[in-house]
């Protein structure tokens, strides 16, 4: 793996994880079934200067949120971007099922623009709801932890050390470099192991490990889920 220089500009390669979230996206741009959303309720008065101002500083020196992915003749790479400000989006009254929805449906533009969108809905007497839409490519269940701690010290005013934004695409050119490592001395193991245990699956679509930019229907495409669930104070104190 490797950092090409082009118009004094860093091109970061993506890791083999990135690179399928990109060529599903390819497939259809339009799709929003990786968008990860988390739904809150905050009770309380918010300064929603501080609340915008906190999350900006923290995605604008994260890589990813940084940049973008721009694809051409030599493969796909992360480019920077211009830093996003005014990132949260205020509503000062309660929205609709519906207008919620197409929120969190809309989708994201791997080659342009944020990949998180950050929406605070007021419901009156210091009552707000809250939507944080990322992109899949972004975070997974465990990044996400990191970013509402590194959340929660701006907002408060608490220190924390962070590495700049060169020290993180060394750190992210060392994954892709172990990646490509481990590839090359057990990829075909692993090959191996997943022919013996797929081989005889049908009907299974695998286009988006394809690195073509076929688009799917609209009849084709994977609508959104959501899944709501609770749990009272002693189960949730057992759970933990």
């Amino acid at each position: 793996s490797k950092i090409i220089m082009a118009n004094n500009m860093e091109r970061i390669t993506l890791t083999p994880y990135q690179t399928i979230f990109y060529y599903e996206w390819l497939q259809d741009p339009d799709r929003s079934d990786y968008n990860i959303v988390i739904d809150n309720t905050i009770v309380g008065e918010i300064d929603k200067k501080k609340y915008n101002d906190s999350f900006e500083q923290m995605l604008n020196e994260h890589l990813i949120t940084r940049h973008n992915i721009d694809d051409g003749p030599e493969g796909a790479f992360w480019v920077p971007r211009e830093p996003v400000f005014n990132l949260v989006t205020y509503h000062d009254t309660p929205l609709t099922d519906e207008e919620i929805y197409a929120l969190v449906s809309a989708p994201f533009d791997l080659r342009n623009g944020p990949l998180v969108r950050i929406h605070l809905i007021s419901l009156g007497a210091e009552r707000y709801r809250t939507l944080f839409i990322f992109h899949h490519i972004v975070v997974d269940g465990i990044s996400t932890e990191e970013i509402w701690d590194k959340w929660r010290k701006r907002y408060n005013g608490i220190d924390y050390q962070v590495p700049s934004l060169q020290e993180q695409g060394v750190m992210h050119q060392q994954l892709c470099h172990n990646f490509a490592t481990l590839l090359q001395e057990k990829g075909e193991q692993m090959r191996e192991f997943w022919r013996e245990r797929l081989g005889d699956l049908e009907g299974v679509d695998l286009r988006f490990l394809q690195t073509g930019r076929q688009l799917t229907t609209a009849a084709t495409r994977r609508q959104i889920g959501e899944l709501l669930f609770g749990f009272d104070e002693d189960i949730s104190r057992r759970v933990k």
